[in-house]
């Protein structure tokens, strides 16, 4: 009952969770020679789990007996526990004290491994589950989950990081495993418990190891309280719609066919104290609030307020998994409730993304930004927008939500400005998944112009770069009647950009991606061109890519290569879409086709040689004789036998 068999059985779950991680990257080489072909730790330790786990709990029943205040004493057990006799209740205290934790992580990992079945995954044998197995559950988990509480709550007790990392690691184990996450599913006040409870962690402790396995606490208790709710709407929708002809009372009992799911209810409010989704908020803000002091509304601000510090990767790692829960919380809500946690919620993602891409941030974190974007991209395809009640609340909170972003392109006395990268790609979400409503103002078009256009002109080879692909992606999702407003505000500068590179084609060594982007995004332009502008399209294009026909690969450098390459294949691909202006503008200017033609001849007798040399390297290599894998390193010349 040492501290050793528990210690042994973490590691070798760790070992083997690593073990499978790197099996992909093995070779069979390795698989035959290598020490991880011996017997695993965990195989070695897994025929003696059985008895292990009931030492485990006997051990913990023990430490919950023992950690009992001196009032009670009167409720232990008079012949002793598991592993105490009542004349050692002192000594008992002093060790239980220092291992149960591990103990407590040990078991948790095994009733996780285990589904809380008591039998192992590969057991297929039913019979080995006991038929109170829900009762013994119960049991089994409430005891796991009250001395752990009672630990990380405790007042009067610093609990040392290992002990306290073990602790969330084991309840980390108990919200991931399938009985008892659906437990706490259906039990709204431990669920805000256990997010209190990680609130208190993040207030208190320093360490982000400890905070991000807290968060994934928290991220596991939203999604299965998120699981449950999608239960409770399918079932109500049963009801609603029983499939059964049959004149029974639960048939035509319709008293719950109005039953508004989510937290707030129909009238929305969302309750301190009793509210998951509060609770969830808290301890999000706490987290943001820490990292990024001007974020929080209580603190009294004068201007910008810079991170207290530079941010670590965990620190990032942290704050992207903090973004993610707030982007679920609105779905835990009723219709009503959704619109009082949405603007919070928008506000901080929009806050923390111009926080952490600003132009004067020492360091900016793709992690953040990522999620950030992902949570945006969630929201603007959340379900709540088909709903007529809400809808309207909804698309006006976003259309704010993309005017503050929009206004961040500009820096303030009071708000740094966002980065230019950044600002396109979280424009760019909401133009491609909004409803209309949101993004077809036109003063939201405007500005949305305005900053495609001003990146553009940047002369910054990143930020020129993505404005073009950004730009090519929104003009092909809004079609023709919604994106008339981008390309005539934009096709004229991409033009302008084109033919200059026409007429001085040095430039591609130095800006190829750009120059590829472009000839896309002007490709992209001649399908959305009503048909009798279709011609004049591609009477700027086409002789725009002929120009960048090469007449000898020799002296071409590796960029007007590619850059010759992209062209004929467009080119090749323009004359079946659009035979009558392709031949129109071929008759028109003879020059353009005998380039083409010629073009296509030489590139054409380029693929030849290239195939001939090809072959004549495999005919070469396959006449050279093999060489030993195995070599001798004593020279065996000198034996004669």
């Amino acid at each position: 009952m040492g501290p050793g068999g528990q210690m042994v059985y973490i590691v070798a779950v760790e070992r083997d969770k690593e073990n499978e991680k790197g099996v992909n990257n093995k070779s069979k080489f390795d698989d035959e020679y290598s020490d991880n072909s011996r017997e695993s730790l965990l195989s070695l330790v897994k025929p003696e789990l059985p008895t292990l786990s009931q030492n485990w709990y006997g051990a913990l029943r023990d430490y919950g007996y023992l950690s009992l205040p001196s009032e009670y004493s009167s409720q232990l057990p008079s012949e002793g526990g598991t592993f105490y006799h009542p004349d050692t209740i002192e000594s008992a205290k002093q060790h239980y004290k220092q291992c149960w934790p591990s103990i407590l992580h040990a078991l948790t990992i095994w009733l996780k491994e285990t589904e809380f079945t008591n039998k192992d995954k590969d057991d297929g044998n039913e019979k080995n589950v006991p038929a109170n197995m829900n009762d013994v559950n119960k049991e089994r988990f409430f005891l796991l989950l009250g001395v752990t509480m009672e630990a990380l709550t405790n007042h009067t007790t610093i609990i040392p990081e290992l002990n306290f990392m073990s602790l969330l690691k084991g309840l980390h184990a108990m919200v991931v495993s399938d009985w008892p996450r659906k437990y706490i599913a259906e039990d709204p006040v431990l669920s805000v418990e256990i997010l209190t409870v990680m609130h208190r962690t993040f207030l208190t402790r320093e360490n982000l190891q400890l905070h991000l396995v807290a968060a994934d606490v928290v991220k596991q208790v939203i999604l299965s309280y998120t699981d449950f709710l999608d239960s409770q709407k399918i079932f109500y929708k049963e009801k609603e719609s029983p499939v059964s002809t049959e004149s029974s009372t639960e048939s035509m009992d319709t008293t719950d066919s109005n039953v508004t799911v989510g937290e707030g209810g129909e009238s929305g409010e969302i309750e301190q104290g009793k509210s998951l989704v509060f609770a969830a908020l808290e301890a999000c803000m706490c987290v943001i609030s820490k990292h990024i002091p001007v974020l929080n509304p209580s603190a009294p601000t004068t201007g910008f307020q810079a991170p207290a510090r530079r941010l670590s990767d965990e620190c990032c790692q942290l704050i992207a998994a903090v973004v993610s829960v707030l982007g679920d919380l609105p779905s835990l809500c009723s219709p009503a409730g959704s619109t009082n946690v949405l603007p919070t919620v928008l506000y901080l993602i929009t806050g923390v993304l111009r926080e952490m891409s600003s132009k004067s941030a020492e360091r900016k974190s793709p992690a953040v930004v990522t999620s950030c974007l992902c949570t945006l991209k969630s929201l603007c395809t959340s379900s709540f927008l088909s709903d007529d009640t809400i809808s309207g609340r909804w698309s006006q909170l976003l259309q704010s939500a993309l005017k503050t972003v929009l206004n961040s392109a500009n820096q303030t006395e009071e708000k740094p400005a966002m980065d230019d990268v950044t600002l396109l790609g979280t424009v760019t979400i909401f133009l491609l998944y909004a409803p209309p409503e949101i993004v077809d103002c036109m003063d939201i078009r405007n500005q949305c112009l305005d900053m495609f256009l001003n990146t553009w002109a940047s002369h910054i080879y990143e930020i020129q770069l993505k404005s073009i692909q950004m730009f090519t992606s929104v003009i092909q999702h809004l079609g023709k009647e919604r994106a008339g407003g981008f390309i005539k505000g934009f096709a004229p500068k991409l033009a302008e950009y084109l033919l200059r590179v026409k007429d001085n084609v040095a430039v591609v060594d130095d800006e190829l991606n750009i120059v590829i982007a472009s000839l896309g995004a002007f490709e992209s332009l001649v399908p959305l061109a009503d048909d009798d502008k279709k011609l004049t399209v591609l009477t700027i294009f086409i002789p725009i890519l002929v120009s960048f026909l090469l007449d000898d690969f020799d002296s071409a450098s590796t960029a007007r290569g590619t850059l010759h390459e992209d062209s004929l294949q467009r080119l090749m691909k323009i004359g079946p879409q659009y035979p009558t202006e392709f031949r129109t503008i071929m008759a028109g200017q003879s020059i353009l086709k005998s380039k083409l033609e010629s073009s296509i001849k030489l590139s054409q007798t380029a693929k030849k040689i290239a195939v001939s040399k090809s072959n004549s390297h495999d005919l070469k290599t396959t006449n050279v004789p093999i060489k030993p894998r195995i070599t001798l390193k004593t020279n065996f010349g000198n034996y004669t036998g």
